[in-house]
């Protein structure tokens, strides 16, 4: 005969049945609507049904899935960044020798007929050019220009200036006086990097392109315009025409 405990024969709990094979029993409720599932069943819901997790093989693919994902995003955020540089630096190119063919412009503009005197007592012409430059102190390009409006000494008197190209760079020599002593030097500073090539040219009252000024034989002080070739190192080629 089975043993029924005291609880269960005064009626307080609802009588156990076996479920399968084995000894595990559930309590059954007979008035209820959703009748005890097994803890095995498949397709069960509730805290009766145990909870699937992920395997081993969904995890490796989602891992492989999100890693992908990760290199395809980095390479087009990198993309994106050079990118952005690239115009940086392009633009930056573009407006710094925007900002010095402005200036030569305004000083070529303001030349005026000024011969001086150089460190060696000769007398220079107002304006030099030639191709190459010869010595710290010397430039492909001289003039004596006007000085600057609105300013007092020494920015407001004529000055006399030069350009060159070396190592690369297009440098602006100022000197402090026009007619000069034995040891004055001018003042040297950087008018535009990155420059592979430094030509000018200058238009005779003939019409005809001349590599050096003044022209022998020829009695101009100033050319009727000044053709100015640039080279840059990224490989674009300048050219700007400016009249004095």
């Amino acid at each position: 005969m089975p043993v029924v405990s005291q609880v269960e024969a005064a009626g307080l709990l609802p009588p156990l049945q076996k479920w399968g094979r084995g000894d595990l029993t559930v309590a059954a409720n007979p008035g209820s609507a959703n009748p005890p599932q097994s803890p095995f069943c498949k397709g069960g819901s509730g805290l009766s049904c145990p909870r699937r997790g992920f395997t081993l093989v969904e995890l490796l693919v989602a891992l492989a899935i999100f890693s992908v994902m990760s290199v395809v995003a980095y390479r087009g955020l990198n993309a994106v960044l050079e990118t952005r540089e690239h115009l940086m630096a392009d633009n930056r190119k573009w407006r710094e020798l925007a900002v010095f063919f402005a200036q030569m412009k305004e000083g070529v503009a303001n030349a005026v007929d000024r011969p001086v005197r150089d460190s060696g007592d000769l007398l220079a012409p107002a304006f030099l050019g030639k191709p190459d430059a010869v010595g710290e102190n010397d430039a492909q390009l001289i003039f004596t220009r006007m000085g600057f409006p609105g300013q007092h000494s020494p920015l407001g008197d004529m000055q006399r200036f030069g350009y060159r190209l070396r190592d690369r760079n297009i440098e602006l020599l100022v000197w402090p006086v026009l007619d000069q002593a034995p040891h004055t030097r001018p003042t040297v500073s950087m008018a535009l990097g990155h420059v592979s090539s430094f030509a000018v040219r200058y238009l005779d009252d003939k019409g005809v392109w001349q590599a050096k000024w003044p022209v022998i034989g020829q009695n101009d002080v100033l050319p009727r315009a000044v053709e100015v070739r640039l080279g840059l190192e990224s490989g674009e080629q300048v050219t700007r025409v400016f009249a004095p």
